[in-house]
């Protein structure tokens, strides 16, 4: 929900809007934000490894998705991510890796790229994949503002800082069978690239790293299928606009009405680096709750600087899960 923050002002005084999560006192620090954000949401992620049977040896692989440098980041942001997560990851499962990647607003998707690759070497059979995000802070939001990214009504093309924390559970085929997991959809494919044409070098843009990205990911599709939706995070940065449309002049065919797009941003503010995982959330209650288009939704991250994320989910219209 957006709102007013109780006490932080911008540069003209005005009181700055923010989507701050109710239940965390504002008087916290950003560190004790985000490990609070990072908890709680992998704690309900992890709720299906607890019914896997004590000895059954499952590996798993934690990715945590964070902001990227800025002014307000704790140094120590990645060790204390991955240990306030990995605290509440159950003793049924052996964890095998551990990573931060401190990306910003790509690096949740990235997160789940990275997870889905390990489970397809082999290398896990169980991938926690999220992010965690938080601008609840005087330094961070100063630095917002001063940079010209802060949305407010003497800048309409800014975006309103969020928090929010995010994670998914992947499960390889095999274990979802064999543990009787309840499974909620498929991550087809996904796949982050790079823009060579960044806006701090005053470059033109043309959206040439997302059109790579979503290209790359689109391979997946069933042959005849084409994408029914998307979700993204476009957050009012014009930036962000242009890329999208660069990229879908270029790839329309692929997908059934180009104009069927969600950007959550609109409610819940920008979550940064919790985006994908969030995204991936929404894919699936779309399909259980009967409002998406079709089952093929493609989601999609623009980092402030060169990455570009993007994935295909498959969600069935109507499932309930179950194993598929």
């Amino acid at each position: 929900m957006l709102a007013l923050h109780a006490y932080i002002v911008d540069r003209f005084g005005n009181r700055v809007t923010v989507a701050r999560a109710p239940w965390i006192p504002p008087e916290l620090s950003l560190l004790q934000r985000l490990l609070a954000l990072g908890r709680d949401a992998a704690e309900e992620a992890l709720l299906p490894a607890k019914t896997i049977p004590a000895g059954a040896k499952v590996r798993l692989a934690l990715f945590a998705g964070l902001p990227a440098e800025r002014p307000g980041l704790p140094a120590d942001l990645g060790k204390g991510a991955l240990a306030a997560v990995a605290a509440v990851i159950p003793k049924e499962v052996r964890v095998v890796e551990q990573q931060s990647l401190l990306l910003g607003h790509v690096a949740g998707l990235r997160a789940v790229e990275e997870g889905c690759r390990w489970i397809q070497e082999g290398r896990a059979d169980l991938c926690l994949a999220g992010g965690i995000e938080s601008y609840i802070d005087r330094a961070t939001l100063e630095w917002i503002d001063w940079t010209g990214q802060l949305h407010a009504p003497t800048n309409s093309w800014g975006f309103v800082p969020g928090e929010a924390a995010g994670f998914c559970l992947l499960a390889s085929e095999r274990l979802a069978a064999q543990a009787s997991l309840k499974v909620l959809g498929h991550v087809l494919s996904a796949a982050t690239t790079l823009e060579p044409k960044l806006r701090r070098d005053r470059a033109v843009c043309s959206g040439d790293g997302l059109t790579e990205s979503w290209r790359r990911t689109l391979a997946a599709l069933p042959a005849g299928a084409k994408v029914d939706q998307m979700m993204c995070d476009l957050n009012g940065q014009s930036h962000r606009a242009d890329e999208f449309a660069f990229a879908m002049m270029r790839l329309s065919p692929r997908f059934q009405d180009p104009g069927r797009f969600r950007t959550p941003a609109d409610c819940w503010g920008d979550v940064g680096a919790a985006s994908g995982p969030l995204f991936v959330a929404l894919a699936v209650m779309a399909g259980k709750k009967r409002w998406a288009a079709g089952p093929h939704t493609l989601l999609w991250c623009n980092a402030m600087v060169a990455e570009r994320s993007s994935a295909l989910v498959h969600v069935p219209c109507g499932a309930m899960g179950g194993n598929r």
